[in-house]
Formats: structure tokens, sequence, C-alpha cells
């Protein structure tokens, strides 16, 4: 080349004199930043700073080009990061795993001067979250590279949606249903104008709309695209395990207290499973006009050409709120009302936020509508395991399946010395009664939660908790012995422990006056 350039001879008919010149057309990796990342027609690559010079990004004195390290390792961006000329790599693993980052670092010239990793990335399939350095990588670089829909870490994460004492009860109670009553989990929708509730007698009950129902067949048919359980609705109420009726009013508690939303467990015997044991899901709506109670500005949602009377956000907020919590998600870190979180972050935070924040709407389409959070859906596939699980990655339900066994042990986050600090809220004997709904979730249950304690202890018994079992010592870290595990499962789902989901409270989060109900 250099002899064609002294002569200015194209001596091997190439049609160029000397080399021919690098293109860069069409082959921008990524632009966003103080550098944009390009790759040659031979697969090397560069960076173009903002002087629009064009360097070649070396490793060890080779300029790196596209496979270098094979085809699972890609480039994603070029950037001055504190500093530092930076690469991004990220190696995508073939075989199901996580994928992982590598950051090279670099002189002016973009030669090599050193490399890191970009942090743990976490592994969904094994409820692990990514630590603190992949979230500053992220932060840096301003990139989702771990597809949670945030750039850093999130408000909340799959651990804050699991307890020992919530989720794993419900998936031993589901997979002896799935094996002894139905393969598919049952639903009915509810068309009577009344309902005998175990908790509160007769309700007057409401039809649900057409849109009302559309909403919920459409969310259970996206949710058995997303995890294992297969849901089917059927139509008489005594096929079902999972029945849904709408309330006319709000549950009066007493004291000013209402429920909007209410998910509890139902047994006609509380000493053995009988195999007619169900969840009883009442709702009351929420209409566009009512800008009350958390939820304003809603809007109804657009579910298909032929709904008449649409469901509003409010009333699909509390029904994916509901069934979330039958699915096995707890609020997080119990912590429903915490300004730290609101329902974009997960559908079972208390705070309200509308996907779609173009108020001057008065329907919004349904994909807009309230539904699962990224992280909602991680930690319900970490329960159920995922749709296609062609890689066999652990789930709950799989690992009890095969011993009647767990072999993990989910992290708990509550203490009696930082109860107060997560919940805002004094141990005192009128805050056990008053929310031992909240607090009775915290206690940890043995990991040798197997199939005969389990056949011992029926979630569906309503016995109340004891006042001693509130004291601090509940509270501790220490694992509960086999000989106390009956009485806190009773626990789990007695009367108003657990089957308050959804109470929704004054701005000030104390007392709902009776005439705004």
């Amino acid at each position: 080349y250099t002899t064609e350039t002294s002569w200015n001879l194209d001596l091997n008919n190439d049609g160029y004199v000397g080399k021919e010149p690098i293109s860069y057309t069409n082959t921008t990796i990524e632009s966003d930043g103080n550098t944009t990342l390009l790759r040659d027609n031979e697969g090397y690559i560069y960076a173009n700073s903002s002087n629009g010079e064009n360097q070649a990004i070396e490793y060890y004195g080779d300029h790196v080009r596209q496979g270098i390290w094979g085809s699972d390792w890609n480039f994603l961006a070029a950037e001055n990061v504190d500093g530092v000329n930076s690469l991004l790599w990220k190696y995508t693993d073939r075989y199901g795993g996580v994928d992982n980052f590598l950051i090279t670092k670099h002189q002016s010239d973009w030669s090599f001067s050193s490399e890191e990793m970009a942090g743990y990335p976490g592994d969904p399939r094994y409820g692990e979250s990514p630590d603190s350095k992949f979230y500053t990588t992220e932060t840096s670089w301003n990139l989702d590279l771990n597809n949670d829909g945030y750039v850093g870490s999130p408000n909340v994460i799959v651990d804050d949606l699991l307890s020992e004492s919530w989720t794993k009860p419900i998936v031993g109670f589901t997979d002896f249903y799935i094996e002894n009553v139905n393969e598919k989990i049952t639903y009915f929708i509810s068309d009577s104008n009344y309902v005998d509730s175990r908790d509160y007698g007769r309700l007057a009950t409401s039809n649900h709309s057409d849109g009302e129902i559309s909403f919920i067949n459409n969310f259970f048919s996206q949710t058995d695209d997303e995890i294992s359980l297969d849901f089917e609705r059927v139509l008489n109420i005594d096929d079902a395990v999972i029945k849904i009726h709408k309330i006319s009013d709000a549950i009066d508690l007493g004291n000013n207290e209402f429920i909007l939303g209410l998910a509890t467990p139902v047994s006609d015997n509380i000493n053995e499973f009988t195999g007619k044991e169900y969840w009883e899901i009442l709702w009351n709506e929420i209409p566009i006009d009512n800008n009350y109670l958390g939820y304003e500005n809603i809007r109804n949602i657009f579910t298909d050409d032929t709904v008449i009377n649409p469901i509003s956000e409010g009333s699909a907020d509390i029904l994916v709120h509901e069934i979330g919590h039958v699915l096995g998600l707890d609020h997080p870190n119990a912590d429903p009302y915490g300004n730290w979180h609101d329902t974009l972050d997960t559908a079972m935070s208390y705070n309200f936020e509308s996907k779609n924040q173009s108020f001057e709407l008065t329907e919004i389409p349904y994909f807009d509508a309230p539904y699962f959070s990224q992280t909602d859906l991680n930690a319900l596939e970490y329960i159920w395991g995922a749709e296609n699980n062609e890689f066999n990655i652990y789930s709950m339900l799989a690992d009890f399946q095969q011993d009647q066994f767990f072999d993990i042990t989910l992290t708990n986050f509550f203490n009696a010395t930082n109860i107060d600090n997560l919940t805002g809220l004094e141990i005192s004997e009128e805050h056990e009664h008053h929310h031992q709904h909240g607090l009775s979730k915290i206690g940890i249950i043995s990991n040798d939660l197997d199939i005969e304690t389990l056949s011992k202890t029926n979630p569906f018994d309503n016995h109340e908790i004891s006042e001693d079992s509130l004291s601090p010592n509940y509270f501790s870290q220490t694992l509960i012995s086999n000989e106390s595990l009956g009485s806190i499962n009773e626990t789990i789902f007695e009367d108003q422990s657990y089957s308050d989901i959804l109470l929704r409270k004054d701005n000030n989060f104390h007392i709902i006056p009776s005439d705004f109900i």
C-alpha cells in the first residue's frame, strides 16, 4: 500500500491507491453519550469522540474486532466514564444463563490500560439480585443491562416480594391442589347478587361488567403466558379454586376502616385437606368519577371494540393486587404504604401510579392497564417457573415437587431492631392489634417445611394469634422450631391477619371518614 501511495498507482486493481478506506456507513454500534462506537466493514472497532476523530480500540496491543473472543461476546458502548476511556463488553450465555459484562479501560489514544467486571448481574433463576457495583455500572453508562425496566437499582427487588411465612406455604398448598384436584388453576367470575363470605357473612354483590370480565380474562391469559401455572375460567362456582366477587360496598371493619379488596383462603374443614379449599377474592369497584383513596385522575381501560362498560384503572389495580397475593406475592418488605415504591415498581404496593401520564385521555389502551411489573414477573417466575423453561431453571414449585422440601431459605429482613424503620410504627399492644395483618407475616418458618408438616398444618384455620406471639422474639431471625410451626401457619390464614390485603386510607394514612365511601 505504501508503494501504491508513493507511486500513485493502483497496482492490484482493487480500485484504490493505497489501502481501501475504512467505511463507517451503517456500522454505528452505539452513539449515545460522549463517544460513538463504530465497526468497519472488516469488523474492527473504533471510537469516535467529540472531536470527530476515529481511533482504533486496542486490547493488549491488538485492534479489537467483532468476534475476537467468539460469537458470545459483543460490544455495547464506548464512553469516557469519570475521565477514563472505557469499552463495555457483553457476554451472552447460549445455555440460558444470565448475561455478564466486562469493562476495559483505555488510554487517551484508546490503547489498552486495564479491565474489570461490571459487577454481578444477579440470577433470576435462583432469586439472586445484582450487586451494588452492577447497578453503579448501569447508572454510569445509562443502560438497563438486565432488562428490569430500570437504570440502576430498582426501588423494589424480588427479595422484597417473597416471604417465608406467605410464599412458601402457598407453593406447598398449590402443589397439593395441582396433584390432587386439578392441574389447572380455575377461576370463577361471580354473576350473583350476594356472597356468603366466611369472615363477613352475606354481602351484597354486583354483576361484573363486560369490561371487567374482559380484563380479568385477559389478565389470566397474559399471566398464563409468563409462568408455568395454567389458568382456566369455569362457569360453575364449585369448580373454581379462585372465586372472584364484586362487592357493592367497601367492607366495614369497624372504627371507620374499610377494605376495598380482599383475598382470603377458605376451607370446609380446618383439620385436613378435602380438596374443597378455595380462595375468595372480594373487590369494590372504583368508578372513574371518584377521586378518593389514592385513585385520582383514573381513566377507563380499552380492551376490545365489543366492550360496552369498560373497567377503570382503579378497579384493575385492586384485582391485580389481590390475585398477586393468591399467587404468592407479599407486600414489598411488608411495608405496602412505604413512600419508596408505587404500583409502577410492584403491583403489591398500595401507592397507585398510572402507567399512562396523559391525563387528558378519558380512556387508555390495554397495554397501559395495571399489571405486574417486571420485578413482579421475575418473582412469579422464581416461585412457579417460567412458561417455557427450556433450560430447567430453578423454581420454588419444582423444588418442592421434587421431594416436598425447599432447598432454599428466603431472606428475612425483619427483626426487632429494624421493624420500626421499615413500617414507621411502634410495637405496642395497640399497634399489634390494629396492624396485625402486616406484622403477622414477619416471622420465619423453618426450612424443614415438608409435606408431613403441611398435611398437619391447614392454612385455612382461623385460630387467633396470641399477643405473646407478637413479642419481639417473634420477629427475630432465629428459625422457629417445628413445634411452633403449626400455630404460625394457622396465623398466616387467620380471619383478619392476612385477609386485609388492600386497605386504603386517606392521604395521611390514618382513617377514612365514613362519608368518603
